[in-house]
C-alpha cells in the first residue's frame, strides 16, 4: 500500500487498475486504517467475483475511500483540491496493523462498510 502526497497534477494518468493493482487520487490525507480497509474489502470483492452495481474498479475504489456513493460531488472535490493523495493497494500488499481507533474512525469505517455492501447486486 502506498500513499504519496501530489501538487495540483492530471489526475487521470494516474488512476488505473491493472488486476493486481488499483490506484486511485483523493484530494485528503486518509487516515491509515480507511485505505487498510478500502484495499481490504475492494480486493476481497475483486478476488471472490462480487458484480457491483459500480462497474468501474477505480470508482468503486474511490466510493471506499470516502464512504459515499455519490461520485459526482467525490469527483467535484477532488478537481478542485490544490494537493491530492495517490493511493495505490495491491493484491499481495501486508496491510499495517492499526489499534487505538478513537469512536469518530470506528463510526467512519463502520459507515464505508455498510456502504460497500450497498454496491452489491
Amino acid at each position: 500500500m502506498e500513499i504519496t502526497e501530489l501538487q495540483d497534477i492530471e489526475v487521470k494518468k494516474y488512476i488505473k487498475f491493472d488486476g493486481e493493482c488499483i490506484t486511485q487520487i483523493i484530494d485528503f490525507k486518509p487516515e491509515l486504517a480507511i485505505v487498510n480497509q478500502a484495499c481490504e474489502i475492494f480486493n476481497y470483492f475483486m478476488n471472490k467475483g462480487y458484480k457491483t452495481r459500480v462497474k468501474s474498479p477505480e470508482i468503486l475504489f474511490l466510493s471506499l475511500l470516502y464512504g459515499s456513493l455519490n461520485i459526482k460531488d467525490i469527483l467535484n472535490k477532488i478537481s478542485t483540491s490544490q494537493t491530492k493523495y495517490m493511493i495505490k493497494c495491491c493484491k499481495n500488499d501486508l496491510l499495517t496493523s492499526v489499534s487505538n481507533l478513537d469512536k469518530e474512525l470506528r463510526v467512519k469505517l463502520s459507515s464505508i462498510a455498510i456502504n460497500s455492501l450497498d454496491t452489491l447486486i
